[in-house]
């Protein structure tokens, strides 16, 4: 594992296929480490960079970044080829795409982005609430897209645009079958699904939730 902060250009140089996982790891789980595993094993991606989601959520109540990175740091310090920040959104944008207009444009061949299979499924299949597949529309017409970072976008939303994603590769969860991944996300190409099988139904927020009572025994 290294960090993005101490990697130069040239090292990035190397990597020709990028994985860009991103999630709040609220905590990262062994389901996560295998799905990092795979991918690599399998020659999939090159390197996987694994970023925190930033800012806040009123509904996930997510824990400190710092807090879950460093966490992240603790689980993935023996793997190889795996790539952690610290930086903000702005600063992880800047060191791996060019600028090209109101979007920039990727220093590798591909950065392909690694998903779950919920957030699959909510970006491509349309929803009979309005208000939601509204919602949906505008997220799809931005996700991974690459789009100029500045100080109109909040940290959480910065991160799902902040690297353009070539294709993608999808994590199944619980309650998914292979069936249910749509071909494309987002116009772009699905390449691979994994399936983790016996760490599937893992769960950060049950994970959270259990530690959370368990604290108030």
């Amino acid at each position: 594992m290294t960090f993005l902060e101490k990697m130069t250009d040239e090292e990035l140089s190397h990597i020709k296929k990028l994985g860009y996982f991103l999630g709040s790891f609220d905590p990262m789980h062994l389901g996560h480490i295998e799905v990092i595993r795979i991918i690599l094993e399998k020659g999939l991606c090159d390197a996987v960079f694994v970023y925190c989601v930033q800012g806040k959520s009123s509904w996930k109540q997510r824990s400190d970044f710092f807090q879950r990175t460093k966490y992240c740091e603790s689980m993935l310090c023996n793997i190889n080829n795996v790539i952690l920040s610290y930086f903000p959104p702005q600063k992880v944008q800047q060191k791996l795409t060019i600028k090209e207009g109101s979007k920039v444009k990727s220093k590798f061949s591909h950065i392909t982005g690694i998903i779950g299979a919920d957030i699959a499924c909510d970006l491509e299949y349309k929803s009979n609430d309005p208000s939601i597949e509204a919602l949906r529309r505008a997220r799809q017409s931005d996700f991974m897209q690459g789009i100029f970072l500045d100080k109109k976008f909040n940290d959480s939303i910065a991160c799902s645009i902040a690297l353009p994603a070539t294709d993608f590769i999808i994590a199944l969860r619980k309650d998914y079958k292979i069936e249910d991944i749509p071909s494309t996300v987002c116009k772009r190409k699905v390449n691979a699904i994994i399936d983790t099988k016996e760490y599937r139904y893992l769960s950060s927020s049950e994970i959270k939730r259990c530690a959370a009572n368990s604290n108030k025994l």
